[in-house]
């Protein structure tokens, strides 16, 4: 992780490089999220809405994903929560040509999104999230 990265976010997001292009990456990111019994929303491509208005943007899609047994009973409780969740991830390719997967830690959800409306989830969630997000992301990028 960059120096301005780490500035940047502190512990609030993570990424790693990966050794695929962006559209195989995204395949790979899918397979590796629904592969831990996630269920995967979806992908939201960027780069291909920036065309459709005449600008361009590299390759920039998130990625939508979670467990539905955590962020239903969420919504329940606080229903504008939803507007926050899923959690999302990034694949991207920067200035350089390099690929990279991006994601929010459990330390932005559920210490910062969470609170913000009321919420608390048990810090073994945290610990959970964070390592199976991880584990997804490093086996998509490899």
């Amino acid at each position: 992780m960059s120096d301005e990265f780490e500035a940047r976010y502190g512990d609030t997001m993570r990424r790693i490089r990966s050794g695929h292009s962006v559209a195989v990456t995204l395949d790979r990111v899918e397979t590796a999220i629904r592969g831990r019994g996630l269920k995967f929303f979806g992908r939201h491509d960027h780069a291909a809405a920036a065309r459709e208005y005449g600008l361009e943007l590299p390759p920039t899609t998130v990625f939508v994903f979670g467990n539905p047994t955590l962020g239903t009973p969420s919504m329940l409780e606080v229903r504008e929560y939803a507007i926050e969740a899923p959690p999302r991830g990034l694949v991207y390719e920067d200035d350089a040509g390099d690929v990279w997967i991006a994601w929010n830690t459990a330390e932005y959800l559920f210490g910062i999104v969470y609170p913000r409306h009321g919420l608390e989830m048990p810090r073994d969630v945290w610990a959970a999230f964070n390592d199976v997000v991880r584990e997804a992301c490093e086996e998509a990028a490899g």
